[in-house]
């Protein structure tokens, strides 16, 4: 009985520290935080939005980072074309929300871009065009 005891436990820890050494597996050169292709340990996520309505363009962005601790910013710029219109920033630890409207013309098209940045390393800017209907 106390042979058994003693496999049982010894089974027991062995199966604990694979199971420790696996969670905590990367592979070489990649962090926690690391963001490139498809070695994400931790997703961010970011969403962008533009709407029109009664000759306001409603204008959004949530965007949120890897950990608790991380500082996130993002500022959305709106345009006409080339020419700027107007833009919004905030920040926050692990997300942001940021948002703002403004007046626009219908039957003209506005693209909307979202510059963001997490533990202030710039991350790929995402951008949507509309036409105000």
């Amino acid at each position: 009985m106390k042979k058994r005891i003693i496999v049982l436990t010894a089974l027991l820890l062995a199966v604990l520290t694979a199971t420790a050494w696996a969670a905590d597996f990367r592979p070489a050169g990649i962090s926690a935080h690391h963001n490139g292709g498809t070695a994400n340990i931790r997703a961010n996520s970011k969403d962008i939005s533009l709407s029109f309505s009664n000759g306001m363009a409603d204008c959004s962005a949530l965007v949120r980072g890897y950990s608790a601790s991380d500082d996130v910013e993002a500022t959305l710029t709106l345009y006409l074309g080339n020419n700027f219109i107007d833009s919004w920033s905030a920040s926050g630890k692990f997300y942001t929300s940021v948002s703002g409207s403004c007046a626009v013309k219908s039957g003209r098209t506005y693209r909307l871009v979202l510059t963001w940045s997490i533990n202030g390393v710039a991350q790929p800017q995402l951008t949507t065009t509309k036409t105000c209907p």
